[in-house]
């Protein structure tokens, strides 16, 4: 979190804005303090340990604390820096034994796709406000109503399940089956479970 406020300063010290704001100037790097950050929270994970009970607790502080901030409409660098604490509770819950609501298929699922997620949402809402701002003859600039949001949030999720599904699941699933022939997966990585992943980062 650190770094990430060091390189924001830097930032805004050179282009006069913030990082999560850098899109015109610096297009895809702005990624870059996010990137690190995520490299130090998987390295931080990895050897990191916590009972079950102490990563519930570590999991909803972390969402409480995140949703809180966007509620009070907090800096956007703070809210970006919060998404790490919540990023490594659910981590942390992921080396634990699973109980409840966390061993059933759906909350994995959802993990799974969310990337697929990341990749529908904006391309549907950005189809959607101009094919019905066009039809009704006003500016896309317009605010969501409720229904919009409702029929949107459902249609992505529809869109990035059947993604992850038919797509990027067996892509993976291709892809790593290619690489243990070329390099042959060391030990504690063949030994993964059916389903798991390995870090983005």
């Amino acid at each position: 979190a650190l770094l990430f406020m060091a390189l924001d300063q830097f930032y805004q010290a050179a282009f006069g804005d913030v990082v999560v704001h850098a899109e015109a100037s610096m297009g895809i790097l702005r990624i870059i303090p996010e990137f690190l950050y995520g490299v130090a929270l998987y390295h931080l994970g990895v050897r990191l340990l916590l009972g079950r009970r102490a990563a519930v607790l570590f999991a909803w502080a972390a969402a409480i604390l995140l949703v809180a901030l966007m509620h009070l409409k907090a800096d956007d660098r703070w809210v970006v820096a919060a998404a790490g604490p919540l990023v490594l509770a659910l981590a942390m819950l992921s080396k634990v034994q699973a109980e409840g609501v966390l061993k059933a298929r759906w909350p994995r699922l959802g993990g799974e796709a969310s990337y697929a997620l990341y990749l529908v949402h904006m391309p549907i809402l950005i189809a959607w406000k101009g094919v019905w701002s066009a039809a009704q003859g006003r500016d896309s600039q317009y605010v969501l109503g409720w229904w919009e949001v409702a029929a949107l949030l459902a249609l992505s999720l529809l869109a990035a399940i059947a993604l992850h599904l038919l797509f990027e699941g067996p892509a993976r699933a291709w892809i790593r089956r290619r690489a243990d022939r070329l390099w042959p997966a060391p030990e504690a990585r063949a030994q993964m479970p059916p389903g798991s992943q390995p870090p983005d980062v």
